[in-house]
């Protein structure tokens, strides 16, 4: 769960929808929680002025193609006890194409972009080239290039051949089927693997 240290300067309740605002001064500058306790632990922190150890979790949501990241307070602790940080800025780091944990998740992520992305070309290709066959063969070569574009390399192209998307496949680990016409295969599939 991603934590900060912050003081806690404001909470508000917003009586029409139930919500509870916590503000800080740290990152994120706003949390929210519907549960009474949650910010009554809150406006302890804003009152004494204590430095806060703050637990939340992110559900993130899209509207109108803006994403925003809806911060919620879990709970919080004075910064100087067992969970303080002494000092040391906590950070997460997510490596590229997503969890190092689950790589599955990973590719099942960079696939369902480049289904999307693949999608969104329709329009510019000839009508005759409309073919989901076609859409596939981009989403899967978009795939691989989010999956294996290292971050800052501004100079990267998507593969745009066959034999650049058997090559780009080395990349992501995959075994070899045998086949010299499908030389790589992708993990296996999941019942999460719809792409949309």
């Amino acid at each position: 769960m991603p934590t900060t240290e912050a003081h806690i300067t404001k909470v508000e309740h917003d009586i029409g929808t139930g919500w509870y605002r916590i503000s800080t001064d740290g990152d994120p500058s706003r949390m929210d929680t519907k549960i009474r306790e949650k910010a009554e632990e809150a406006a302890e922190f804003k009152k004494s002025g204590t430095l806060a150890y703050i637990e939340y979790s992110e559900n993130p949501r899209t509207v109108d193609g803006r994403t925003y990241r809806n911060a919620r307070y879990e709970r919080a602790e004075p910064a100087d006890s067992n969970g303080s940080s002494g000092g040391i800025e906590q950070v997460q780091e997510t490596p590229r194409g997503g969890s190092s944990e689950d790589p599955q998740r990973a590719w099942r992520i960079c696939l369902q972009t480049g289904a999307k992305v693949a999608i969104q070309t329709l329009p510019h290709l000839a009508p005759e080239q409309r073919t989901f066959e076609n859409q596939k063969q981009i989403a899967y070569a978009w795939a691989l290039f989010f999956m294996n574009t290292k971050q800052g390399d501004a100079h990267a192209t998507p593969p745009s051949t066959p034999a650049t998307v058997q090559q780009s496949a080395r990349g992501v680990g995959w075994e070899p089927t045998g086949d010299p016409g499908r030389e790589y295969e992708p993990p296996p599939p999941t019942d999460d693997d719809i792409p949309f």
